[in-house]
Formats: structure tokens, sequence, C-alpha cells
């Protein structure tokens, strides 16, 4: 949900920028009037960015995570394919390699889509101009990021995450697209335990994809004097490649294990999001009271509960 309002950002972006901040820009001196603009953006930016440093955030140390780790029953010492072969290892790796080939697949779509679409429309030939097709595209984007969002709460995210990459590269590309990004990154995470702040530093590092293959386009473009139309079958050859991860999370058991939610609670899915928020709730407002993870008081909770068995068992 959080990567959906990112998207509505670029939606809204996109259209201050056509329709107030910049449509008066005709010549060379109004370019100033663009600098003071993205001034202020860094101004705002550098206010955020203090902010976020002296506010008070729940933070989950080493231990917490792989004791969440040991509660969801994934062992770092599980093994899958080989005994060499360490499940966890495995598991990030395959979803590392996933983010790089989709932020590779989505920046080489976004770089080269403006050509694309001159190639294949000509001038005035089109009821839409390239800017307003890129838009409805972000639009889509948006939306398929608040639908499979939703969706998450009643399907298991590795079967959506396996349809969004078969849609991907089948139909629909903006669309299908958009939940790729926060799915991989959410499902890659789960299980890591005291490993999932470097696991984190990985999947942030993937998205490198991005600056290498929209050259290699241009590459079969120039070198090979391809249209830019052919040279979408990188993107395609990118999507068909990550599918690999969705597909190893479907058909491996021990990865299945791993990254599915387990049924905490019953009840609606209503209630259940309403015991989230709680604890959501719960974890910033212990923050700074010095027992414990703020982040996580469930935890503290059960090593209190242990801590008073423990002494009964003497007493």
């Amino acid at each position: 949900m959080a990567q959906g309002v990112q998207g509505v950002g670029s939606i809204l972006s996109q259209l201050l920028a056509e329709k107030a901040l910049f449509n008066g820009i005709v010549s060379s001196p109004s370019l100033i009037d663009v600098q003071w603009t993205y001034l202020a953006i860094a101004l705002f930016d550098v206010c955020l960015a203090l902010l976020f440093y002296y506010m008070p955030l729940p933070e989950a140390n080493d231990q917490d995570l792989q004791m969440q780790s040991d509660d969801l029953e994934v062992w770092h010492y599980d093994t899958i394919f080989s005994p060499k072969i360490r499940l966890i290892y495995f598991s990030i790796g395959a979803a590392v390699f996933a983010q790089f080939c989709y932020v590779a697949a989505q920046e080489s779509m976004s770089v080269w889509i403006g050509q694309l679409l001159s190639e294949l429309a000509p001038r005035g030939s089109a009821t839409l101009s390239n800017d307003n097709v890129v838009l409805v595209g972000h639009t889509t984007f948006t939306a398929g990021r608040f639908l499979f969002g939703a969706l998450c709460l009643i399907i298991r995210p590795r079967i959506l995450l396996l349809v969004v990459f078969a849609g991907s590269f089948a139909i629909m590309l903006f669309f299908f697209e958009g939940p790729i990004f926060p799915m991989v990154f959410a499902i890659g995470l789960r299980g890591m335990g005291r490993r999932t702040k470097i696991a984190a530093a990985g999947l942030t590092a993937a998205a490198a994809g991005g600056s290498i293959f929209p050259f290699v386009m241009l590459a079969i473009q120039r070198l090979q004097h391809h249209t830019t139309q052919y040279s979408y079958c990188v993107v395609i050859a990118l999507f068909a490649a990550g599918i690999f991860y969705p597909i190893y999370l479907n058909m491996a058991p021990k990865a299945r294990n791993q990254v599915d939610p387990r049924p905490m609670v019953a009840g609606p899915p209503i209630q259940k999001i309403g015991r989230k928020l709680s604890i959501i709730v719960n974890k910033l407002g212990s923050v700074g009271n010095g027992k414990g993870s703020p982040g996580l008081p469930i935890v503290e909770h059960r090593e209190r509960s242990r801590q008073r068995e423990s002494l009964g068992s003497e007493a």
C-alpha cells in the first residue's frame, strides 16, 4: 500500500509539471523558474530527512528478528536441493536476482517508451500525446499496486507474485509490473532472522539493474540497427528470467513454508486487519520505554512469559 502511495506521487508530479509548474516555460530565460521549483523540492527533502533523523522510530534488533524467524520455524541451518545449499541464502539470492531483473525491465521500458510510441504512432495520428499515454500507464501501474496489495490479505503472496510476473511479459505490462517491487522486497525478507538487514541491503542494491539494461537496448538499436520495438525483447527476456523466483517459491515445499503467512488468529480479514493496526499502534506507543525492543512488543511479552515460567519452576 505504501508503494501505491508512491505511484500516486508519480502521477501527481507529472500533472503538476504539465499543468501548473512548468506550463509557462516558453523560452530559455524562463527556465530560471524551474530552478526555483527544484530548490524548493530539495529543501523540503532536507526537512523531511531531519524529521526522520530526530523522530524516535521503532527498530527491531537482530535478536528479535531471529526470534520471529524461529517462531515461523524457519531455521538458518535448513538446506534445499543439496546439503551444502542453505535455504535462506538461496531464497534471498533468488529474490535479489528477481529484483534486479524487474528494476532493469522497468527502467528500460520507461527510458524508451516515448520513442516507441513515436515510432508506432506517427505524429498527428494519435488521439493522445505520448505524455498522456505514459500518464495512463502510470495510473494503471498505481492501480495494480493497490489492487494486489489488498489481494495479499486473502491470497498467498507467492501466488500473486507468479501472476504479476507472468502478466508483465504477456499482457498489460504497466498494470502487472506495479506490484512486483514491493512484493519481492517483502517476500524476500521473510524468515531471514538476524540476516534481515543484510538481505534488505541486497534487495535495495538490486536496483542497479536499472542503470545497465537501457544501454543494452541502445546497443541493439544502434549497433544491430533494429527498431525500438525490437529492442523491447530485452524487457521480455528480463521478466522471463525474473519469473524463476515465484516459480521457485511455488514449487519448492521448503520455500513455501518460509514465505507463507501463518494463521495466527481466527476471524474475518477485516478483523485481522484491525488486530494488525492495533499492534502497530502499540509498537509506536512503546518507543522510548526502555524495555526490550520498542519495535516488537510481542517478542518482549514472550520473553517476560518465559522468565516467569523459569522463576516458577525454580520456586
